[in-house]
């Protein structure tokens, strides 16, 4: 081996510390980048490549009851290729004395086998026996109980029956449970009719034959289904046509993806300067070196040569601690993303691409910071690197004086500080390093804050405590009355709920909107203005949007006309304002009406479906204790209950829909933090070693350990 490269290895052997600090600082920052690019890589195929061996429905038909004879018309339509029929029906669990659960229970055929959006058994019995159920995997803490207790359920209407939890099932075609916000099991018709409910199906599943990835095609393919349904007499409720072949969370893993791998591509960034201290400290160490060796001949070619070798053996083996640590930490963030998205990861393997990535970014991220300080010093004569210059400038610096100048500081104290600014480029990176990982971790916890914040404004929009559905609509006098009756109420409002769908301008409908048709003067409700302005009553066919609508139809603006389908029957609406709601991206979009302009379309004057309630105190306990008593009241009168949900209740669903980004976020910070961390130990371990030789004036002349540690503390604060 040629002496330059003894050099090379008997520098890293004896400098172990050093050596250690820059693989360190290099291997958080490339098993970052590693960890986040494996998990988005993984995630993104093994998600893709789940639901689609679930059979996605291409469109969803929910119309009124029917029974297999649609389905076989509906499988010969042109353009379809597989039909179903499901039954969907909206019912409740009980979770405790007084509390109760949303939940949609869906009817699997007797033996269990579903052609589209294929459900697969995880735990316990398969397919559900007569009169239990089985609960989709992710809905379990929802129901609060366990594969083999019994739960109470009840259909609006009926009677509650208890129903053994059997099973287990996983079903990758619908949101999880925690960002739909509510709970998702499996029955038989048997069972269903045994809680009451109907004996046929409510909605057509199709899968196009060509085309799946094109939605206007399954668009105009389920129009022609549409028109087959129509023709038998039957009312079309809904059309929802999903974005083909693409999970339902897949609209919420793009953000998380992006924020990770800018955040590991902040931690790369980062280490470079780490490097480039690193090197410049060695450069200026062996400044003397260099210079004997220009001396006995070596050519500048040479001595750039060896130290480009030199952070190259850093790169490799910062690339042997990172490589197995970022695959044993994507096989952990991913198998937390996944579950958060109810997601198996199977056959984990770190990505041979990721493994090139990480190696490229090991080797190139070291020699592309090696290059300026190698090149500044290989270029210095002879003569000059032989004299050295490792020394600090004898002139007092204009930084000198102004320390001077400040009173009252101890010796030590006004060495640290001249020593911070002595090594000025050196100080420049550090603080680069320290500011991005705290500006990081301070930008992590402000969003934290922020989505919190936005949560209990959203909240705090709502000017009721307790939202009571009803299963149909009612006398809008007598059921507000029976709940003004109960103690503890305040004040009660009125308003009727519906679907609404977009009509197109070739005649389809779009996704459906969520409307809410309540007073104008309403005392219930105090909207967060996006734009525009709120209802007032003398508006007659005017709507207000949720901005979550605009993601969904970008063109639309204030002022502009549109046509809605509501109950079969079109009527035009002019958008008179958007207002801001924390909605999750996959939910649907809001619209909120004159009730009086509503029932003049629509009918129902006088009746409600909806009351909003405020109480007259404001917190979890007073929530619950008053959705119990009025649940109690309201159906000792007759009335029968949908759903009662709290804002407390809301407040816990939206948080629990925070989970992902804010651990995700806290990890990453924490890398980042830990990567400034090292910026800062690497410069202060350098800056010591520097001054080996005026620690040890200081300790001849009678400096004591408290001292010394006083002045490099000092240095490390400033």
């Amino acid at each position: 081996m040629a002496p330059r490269w003894k050099k090379v290895f008997r520098d890293l052997a004896q400098s172990r510390s050093r050596t250690a600090l820059v693989v360190l600082s290099i291997a958080v920052g490339v098993f970052a980048f590693g960890t986040i690019i494996a998990s988005r890589v993984i995630l993104s195929s093994q998600l893709r490549s789940s639901f689609l061996a679930t059979n996605p429905a291409s469109a969803v038909l929910t119309t009124e009851p029917f029974d297999d004879v649609l389905v076989d018309a509906a499988k010969r339509v042109p353009g379809v290729a597989e039909a179903q029929g499901r039954r969907a029906v909206a019912l409740r669990i009980q979770t405790g004395p007084r509390t109760w659960q949303d939940a949609v229970f869906y009817v699997l055929p007797d033996d269990g086998v579903r052609s589209i959006g294929i459900v697969r058994p995880w735990q316990g019995m398969w397919p559900p026996p007569k009169h239990a159920v089985l609960i989709e995997r992710s809905s379990l803490p929802k129901t609060k109980a366990d594969v083999g207790d019994s739960i109470r359920v009840l259909i609006a209407g009926q009677t509650a029956r208890d129903l053994p939890i059997v099973g287990l099932t996983h079903d990758l075609s619908l949101l999880p449970a925690p960002i739909a916000g509510q709970a998702f099991g499996y029955i038989t018709f048997d069972t269903l009719e045994w809680l009451g409910g109907p004996a046929d199906y409510n909605q057509l599943q199709i899968v196009v034959r060509e085309g799946r990835d094109d939605a206007e095609h399954i668009r105009a393919v389920a129009a022609e289904v549409e028109r087959l349904i129509e023709r038998g007499g039957r009312e079309l409720l809904n059309t929802d046509v999903p974005t083909p072949l693409q999970h339902p969370a897949e609209i919420v893993l793009p953000t998380v993806l992006s924020i990770l791998t800018t955040l590991g591509v902040l931690a790369l960034l980062v280490s470079i300067f780490l490097i480039i201290n690193t090197i410049s400290a060695i450069l200026t160490q062996q400044t003397r070196q260099i210079g004997i060796m220009k001396a006995i001949g070596a050519r500048a070619s040479q001595i750039a040569g060896l130290y480009f070798v030199l952070a190259a053996t850093f790169g490799m083996l910062a690339l042997l601690v990172a490589v197995p640590l970022a695959a044993v930490a994507a096989y952990f963030l991913t198998r937390f993303i996944g579950s958060q998205l109810n997601v198996d990861i199977v056959g984990f393997g770190l990505p041979p691409s990721v493994v090139a990535m990480q190696a490229a970014a090991a080797l190139l991220v070291p020699l592309v910071a090696a290059a300026v300080p190698i090149r500044s010093v290989v270029a210095r004569p002879a003569r000059e690197a032989l004299a050295g210059s490792t020394d600090a400038p004898t002139v007092a610096t204009r930084i000198d004086r102004l320390i001077g100048m400040i009173h009252g500081l101890s010796r030590p104290t006004r060495l640290a500080l001249r020593n911070t600014f002595r090594r000025r480029g050196r100080l420049a990176r550090t603080l680069v390093a320290l500011a991005l990982g705290g500006a990081v971790f301070i930008s992590v916890m402000t969003l934290n804050a922020s989505l919190y914040t936005t949560l209990d404004d959203s909240i705090a929009s709502q000017q009721y405590d307790v939202e009571v559905q009803l299963s149909r609509g009612y006398r809008e006098q007598q059921v507000a009355a029976a709940a003004a009756s109960v103690p503890g109420v305040a004040r009660v409002e009125s308003l009727l709920r519906a679907s609404a769908f977009p009509v197109r301008a070739d005649g389809s409908t779009a996704e459906a909107l969520s409307l809410r048709a309540l007073p104008a003067n309403t005392a219930m409700f105090a909207p967060n203005m996006a734009d525009g302005r709120w209802l007032m009553p003398e508006d007659e066919r005017a709507v207000v949007l949720t901005t979550n609508y605009l993601t969904k139809a970008p063109a639309t603006r204030l002022g502009d006309l549109f046509t809605l389908e509501i109950g079969g029957e079109q009527s035009s609406w002019q958008i008179v304002g958007f207002i801001e709601e924390l909605i999750p991206p996959v939910s649907p979009a809001l619209a909120y009406v004159p009730l009086d302009a509503f029932t003049r379309v629509v009918g129902g004057a006088g009746r409600t479906d909806t009351l909003r309630i405020a109480t007259v105190g404001h917190d979890s306990a007073t929530h619950a204790a008053i959705s119990a008593a009025l649940e109690q009241q309201l159906e000792a009168d007759g009335f029968d209950l949908r759903l009662i949900r709290s804002r407390s209740e809301d407040r816990a669903i939206l948080s629990e829909r925070f989970t992902i980004l804010t651990t995700v976020l806290a990890v990453m910070s924490l890398l980042i933090g830990a990567v400034g961390g090292l910026g800062l130990a690497g410069t202060m371990s350098i800056n010591v070693l520097e001054r080996t030789r005026e620690i040890g004036v200081m300790r001849a002349i009678g400096a004591s350990d408290s001292a010394v540690r006083q002045i490099v503390l000092s240095e490390g604060i400033t």
